[in-house]
Protein backbone atom coordinates (compact mmCIF):
# COMPACT_ATOMS: atom_id res chain seq x y z
CA UNK A 1 0.00 0.00 0.00
CA UNK A 2 1.36 3.16 -0.99
CA UNK A 3 2.33 5.83 1.36
CA UNK A 4 -0.28 8.13 -0.21
CA UNK A 5 -3.48 5.79 0.35
CA UNK A 6 -2.46 4.97 4.10
CA UNK A 7 -2.24 9.05 4.67
CA UNK A 8 -5.69 9.47 3.49
CA UNK A 9 -7.16 6.62 5.34
CA UNK A 10 -5.60 8.25 8.23
CA UNK A 11 -7.22 11.72 7.68
CA UNK A 12 -10.52 10.03 7.26
CA UNK A 13 -9.83 8.44 10.52
CA UNK A 14 -9.15 12.07 12.15
CA UNK A 15 -11.81 14.02 10.72
CA UNK A 16 -14.38 10.76 12.00
CA UNK A 17 -12.80 11.06 15.74
CA UNK A 18 -12.94 14.42 15.59
CA UNK A 19 -16.86 14.60 14.38
CA UNK A 20 -17.96 12.11 17.25
CA UNK A 21 -16.08 14.03 19.84
CA UNK A 22 -17.88 17.05 18.51
CA UNK A 23 -21.33 15.65 18.59
CA UNK A 24 -20.33 13.86 21.81
CA UNK A 25 -19.72 17.36 23.87
CA UNK A 26 -22.87 18.64 21.60
CA UNK A 27 -24.92 15.86 23.65
CA UNK A 28 -23.46 16.36 27.14
CA UNK A 29 -24.09 20.79 27.16
CA UNK A 30 -27.27 19.52 25.75
CA UNK A 31 -28.06 17.37 28.76
CA UNK A 32 -26.60 19.93 31.47
CA UNK A 33 -28.37 22.91 30.45
CA UNK A 34 -32.08 21.17 29.23
CA UNK A 35 -31.38 23.61 25.86
CA UNK A 36 -30.25 22.52 22.79
CA UNK A 37 -29.99 25.74 20.94
CA UNK A 38 -26.29 26.48 21.93
CA UNK A 39 -24.05 25.68 19.44
CA UNK A 40 -21.06 27.77 18.40
CA UNK A 41 -21.80 29.91 15.48
CA UNK A 42 -19.14 29.88 12.68
CA UNK A 43 -17.91 32.01 9.99
CA UNK A 44 -19.16 31.50 6.32
CA UNK A 45 -16.00 31.08 4.71
CA UNK A 46 -14.18 29.33 6.87
CA UNK A 47 -16.82 27.28 8.94
CA UNK A 48 -14.40 27.31 12.12
CA UNK A 49 -15.41 28.34 15.47
CA UNK A 50 -15.83 32.13 16.29
CA UNK A 51 -13.36 32.98 19.23
CA UNK A 52 -17.10 34.42 21.09
CA UNK A 53 -20.18 31.76 20.78
CA UNK A 54 -23.36 33.22 20.50
CA UNK A 55 -25.59 34.21 23.08
CA UNK A 56 -28.75 32.05 22.77
CA UNK A 57 -30.82 33.88 24.80
CA UNK A 58 -31.80 31.39 27.41
CA UNK A 59 -29.17 32.28 30.18
CA UNK A 60 -26.25 30.60 29.35
CA UNK A 61 -24.12 33.78 28.65
CA UNK A 62 -23.20 32.03 25.53
CA UNK A 63 -20.67 29.06 27.10
CA UNK A 64 -23.12 26.72 26.28
CA UNK A 65 -23.74 25.28 30.01
CA UNK A 66 -27.02 26.76 30.27
CA UNK A 67 -27.77 28.20 33.92
CA UNK A 68 -31.34 27.50 34.80
CA UNK A 69 -33.25 30.11 35.34
CA UNK A 70 -34.38 31.38 39.05
CA UNK A 71 -37.66 33.44 38.73
CA UNK A 72 -37.30 36.66 40.50
CA UNK A 73 -40.04 37.19 43.03
CA UNK A 74 -43.14 39.40 42.08
CA UNK A 75 -42.79 43.02 42.85
CA UNK A 76 -45.30 43.76 45.91
CA UNK A 77 -48.19 45.64 44.48
CA UNK A 78 -48.19 48.90 44.96
CA UNK A 79 -50.08 51.13 47.69
CA UNK A 80 -53.19 52.36 46.19
CA UNK A 81 -52.35 55.26 48.81
CA UNK A 82 -56.32 55.21 50.40
CA UNK A 83 -56.20 55.27 53.62
CA UNK A 84 -60.05 54.79 54.66
CA UNK A 85 -60.26 55.96 58.38
CA UNK A 86 -63.42 54.16 60.72
CA UNK A 87 -63.32 56.64 63.59
CA UNK A 88 -65.70 58.73 64.51
CA UNK A 89 -63.23 61.84 65.18
CA UNK A 90 -60.50 62.68 62.98
CA UNK A 91 -57.77 64.55 64.69
CA UNK A 92 -53.91 65.27 64.46
CA UNK A 93 -52.78 62.09 66.54
CA UNK A 94 -54.80 59.88 63.75
CA UNK A 95 -53.41 61.71 60.74
CA UNK A 96 -49.75 61.10 62.31
CA UNK A 97 -50.38 57.81 63.18
CA UNK A 98 -51.48 57.35 58.68
CA UNK A 99 -50.47 54.58 57.25
CA UNK A 100 -47.19 54.56 55.14
CA UNK A 101 -47.99 55.65 51.63
CA UNK A 102 -51.38 57.08 52.37
CA UNK A 103 -52.30 59.72 49.64
CA UNK A 104 -56.03 60.44 50.64
CA UNK A 105 -57.60 60.21 53.51
CA UNK A 106 -61.27 58.73 53.09
CA UNK A 107 -63.93 59.35 55.82
CA UNK A 108 -67.87 58.82 55.99
CA UNK A 109 -70.54 61.97 55.87
CA UNK A 110 -70.71 61.08 59.59
CA UNK A 111 -67.21 61.67 60.42
CA UNK A 112 -66.09 64.63 62.65
CA UNK A 113 -62.54 66.31 61.48
CA UNK A 114 -60.95 68.45 63.07
CA UNK A 115 -59.73 72.28 62.30
CA UNK A 116 -55.61 71.00 63.39
CA UNK A 117 -56.84 68.12 61.19
CA UNK A 118 -57.77 69.56 58.20
CA UNK A 119 -54.65 71.90 58.55
CA UNK A 120 -52.18 68.94 59.26
CA UNK A 121 -53.92 67.37 56.04
CA UNK A 122 -53.04 70.38 54.15
CA UNK A 123 -49.83 70.83 55.52
CA UNK A 124 -48.92 67.10 54.27
CA UNK A 125 -49.72 67.41 51.06
CA UNK A 126 -53.19 65.11 51.90
CA UNK A 127 -56.15 65.01 50.46
CA UNK A 128 -59.38 64.65 52.44
CA UNK A 129 -62.17 62.66 50.54
CA UNK A 130 -65.94 62.07 51.86
CA UNK A 131 -67.29 58.97 50.50
CA UNK A 132 -71.22 57.94 50.37
CA UNK A 133 -71.74 54.92 52.83
CA UNK A 134 -73.16 51.89 51.24
CA UNK A 135 -77.03 51.96 51.39
CA UNK A 136 -76.87 49.37 54.17
CA UNK A 137 -74.99 50.70 56.44
CA UNK A 138 -77.15 54.00 55.67
CA UNK A 139 -80.28 52.22 56.56
CA UNK A 140 -78.44 50.90 59.46
CA UNK A 141 -78.38 54.09 61.17
CA UNK A 142 -81.50 55.01 60.47
CA UNK A 143 -82.54 51.98 62.18
CA UNK A 144 -80.69 53.08 65.53
CA UNK A 145 -83.05 54.70 67.71
CA UNK A 146 -81.93 55.17 71.46
CA UNK A 147 -79.61 53.70 73.77
CA UNK A 148 -76.32 53.97 73.53
CA UNK A 149 -75.94 55.39 70.74
CA UNK A 150 -78.29 58.15 71.31
CA UNK A 151 -75.85 59.18 74.33
CA UNK A 152 -73.22 59.38 71.51
CA UNK A 153 -75.00 61.68 69.27
CA UNK A 154 -75.22 66.00 69.86
CA UNK A 155 -78.84 66.70 70.16
CA UNK A 156 -80.41 68.85 67.90
CA UNK A 157 -83.72 71.05 68.34
CA UNK A 158 -84.94 72.15 64.92
CA UNK A 159 -87.93 74.22 64.49
CA UNK A 160 -87.40 74.05 60.49
CA UNK A 161 -87.01 70.23 59.91
CA UNK A 162 -88.27 68.51 62.71
CA UNK A 163 -87.63 64.41 62.74
CA UNK A 164 -84.49 62.27 62.34
CA UNK A 165 -85.22 61.19 59.16
CA UNK A 166 -84.42 64.79 57.53
CA UNK A 167 -82.62 64.65 54.27
CA UNK A 168 -80.82 67.86 55.80
CA UNK A 169 -79.47 66.14 58.34
CA UNK A 170 -78.86 62.78 57.33
CA UNK A 171 -75.30 61.39 57.59
CA UNK A 172 -74.70 63.23 60.83
CA UNK A 173 -74.22 62.62 64.14
CA UNK A 174 -77.19 64.11 65.67
CA UNK A 175 -80.42 63.46 67.37
CA UNK A 176 -83.04 65.27 66.09
CA UNK A 177 -85.49 66.35 68.33
CA UNK A 178 -88.24 68.43 66.89
CA UNK A 179 -89.26 71.88 68.47
CA UNK A 180 -92.19 72.62 66.43
CA UNK A 181 -94.88 74.69 68.04
CA UNK A 182 -92.46 75.86 70.60
CA UNK A 183 -93.02 79.21 72.68
CA UNK A 184 -89.81 81.29 73.71
CA UNK A 185 -89.90 79.86 76.85
CA UNK A 186 -89.55 76.83 76.24
CA UNK A 187 -86.27 77.00 75.57
CA UNK A 188 -84.32 77.12 78.26
CA UNK A 189 -86.40 74.35 80.23
CA UNK A 190 -86.05 71.65 77.42
CA UNK A 191 -82.99 72.30 76.24
CA UNK A 192 -81.13 72.46 79.66
CA UNK A 193 -81.67 68.42 80.88
CA UNK A 194 -80.11 67.58 77.56
CA UNK A 195 -77.07 70.20 78.15
CA UNK A 196 -76.76 68.59 81.61
CA UNK A 197 -76.85 65.05 80.13
CA UNK A 198 -74.84 65.85 76.72
CA UNK A 199 -72.43 68.27 77.68
CA UNK A 200 -73.99 70.45 74.69
CA UNK A 201 -76.46 70.88 71.72
CA UNK A 202 -77.72 72.54 68.85
CA UNK A 203 -80.38 74.44 68.43
CA UNK A 204 -82.08 75.13 64.73
CA UNK A 205 -84.89 78.46 65.33
CA UNK A 206 -86.60 80.28 63.61
CA UNK A 207 -85.80 83.26 65.96
CA UNK A 208 -82.32 82.75 66.38
CA UNK A 209 -81.74 85.81 69.01
CA UNK A 210 -84.49 85.36 71.03
CA UNK A 211 -83.68 81.97 71.35
CA UNK A 212 -79.91 83.03 73.16
CA UNK A 213 -81.28 85.17 75.18
CA UNK A 214 -83.99 82.60 76.54
CA UNK A 215 -81.22 79.82 76.26
CA UNK A 216 -78.84 81.84 78.68
CA UNK A 217 -81.83 82.11 80.90
CA UNK A 218 -81.03 79.00 82.92
CA UNK A 219 -77.86 78.09 84.97
CA UNK A 220 -75.30 76.07 83.19
CA UNK A 221 -76.68 76.89 79.47
CA UNK A 222 -73.95 79.10 77.66
CA UNK A 223 -75.44 79.77 74.68
CA UNK A 224 -74.29 81.87 71.31
CA UNK A 225 -75.29 82.64 67.73
CA UNK A 226 -73.53 82.69 64.65
CA UNK A 227 -74.82 83.98 61.32
CA UNK A 228 -72.00 82.58 59.16
CA UNK A 229 -69.20 80.02 59.36
CA UNK A 230 -66.81 83.00 59.89
CA UNK A 231 -68.29 84.09 62.63
CA UNK A 232 -69.10 80.66 64.12
CA UNK A 233 -65.49 80.25 64.00
CA UNK A 234 -64.93 83.20 66.23
CA UNK A 235 -67.97 82.53 68.68
CA UNK A 236 -66.74 78.91 69.23
CA UNK A 237 -63.45 80.04 70.19
CA UNK A 238 -64.13 83.12 71.56
CA UNK A 239 -67.22 82.17 74.01
CA UNK A 240 -66.68 78.56 74.28
CA UNK A 241 -70.49 77.72 73.96
CA UNK A 242 -72.15 74.33 75.29
CA UNK A 243 -75.41 75.33 73.20
CA UNK A 244 -74.87 76.68 69.18
CA UNK A 245 -77.80 78.44 67.44
CA UNK A 246 -78.23 78.28 64.01
CA UNK A 247 -81.11 79.92 62.62
CA UNK A 248 -83.73 77.68 60.61
CA UNK A 249 -84.09 79.65 57.53
CA UNK A 250 -80.38 79.90 56.81
CA UNK A 251 -78.95 76.65 58.20
CA UNK A 252 -77.21 74.28 55.51
CA UNK A 253 -75.52 70.59 55.69
CA UNK A 254 -72.09 71.99 55.95
CA UNK A 255 -73.07 75.10 58.33
CA UNK A 256 -73.90 72.21 60.87
CA UNK A 257 -70.75 69.90 60.28
CA UNK A 258 -68.86 72.96 60.85
CA UNK A 259 -70.57 73.52 64.69
CA UNK A 260 -69.89 69.57 65.51
CA UNK A 261 -65.97 70.28 64.25
CA UNK A 262 -65.58 73.40 66.08
CA UNK A 263 -67.38 71.80 69.27
CA UNK A 264 -65.12 68.99 68.68
CA UNK A 265 -62.18 71.20 68.38
CA UNK A 266 -63.09 73.19 71.45
CA UNK A 267 -64.63 71.64 74.26
CA UNK A 268 -67.08 74.00 75.76
CA UNK A 269 -67.95 75.55 78.98
CA UNK A 270 -70.85 75.52 81.16
CA UNK A 271 -71.72 79.06 81.67
CA UNK A 272 -74.54 81.53 82.50
CA UNK A 273 -72.80 84.59 80.47
CA UNK A 274 -75.41 85.20 77.81
CA UNK A 275 -73.87 86.38 74.75
CA UNK A 276 -73.88 85.92 71.04
CA UNK A 277 -71.64 86.99 67.88
CA UNK A 278 -74.55 88.12 65.95
CA UNK A 279 -75.04 90.94 68.16
CA UNK A 280 -72.38 92.66 70.78
CA UNK A 281 -73.54 95.19 73.52
CA UNK A 282 -74.49 97.62 71.43
CA UNK A 283 -76.77 95.38 69.23
CA UNK A 284 -74.65 95.56 66.35
CA UNK A 285 -73.78 92.29 64.14
CA UNK A 286 -70.41 91.07 64.03
CA UNK A 287 -68.61 91.50 61.17
CA UNK A 288 -67.72 88.23 59.05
Amino acid sequence: MSLERINAIDERMIVEVVRQVLEAIAREQQTRGSCGSCSKSRTNATDKPNSKAADCGCGCGGTGACRPQVESAPKPAQPTGDWPYQGQVLSVRDIAGRPTGTRRVLVTARTIVTPAARDEIKDRGLELVRVAPSNAAANGSLDRASGADQQRRTPCFSQAHPGKFDPQLLGLPLQVVSAEGWADSDWAERVAPRVALDGQAIVIALEPYVAVCELNRAAGIRAGYAPTTTALGKLIHQLRPNVVVVDARRFTHAMLRAVLEELESQPPRSCGVSASMGGGPNGKEASS
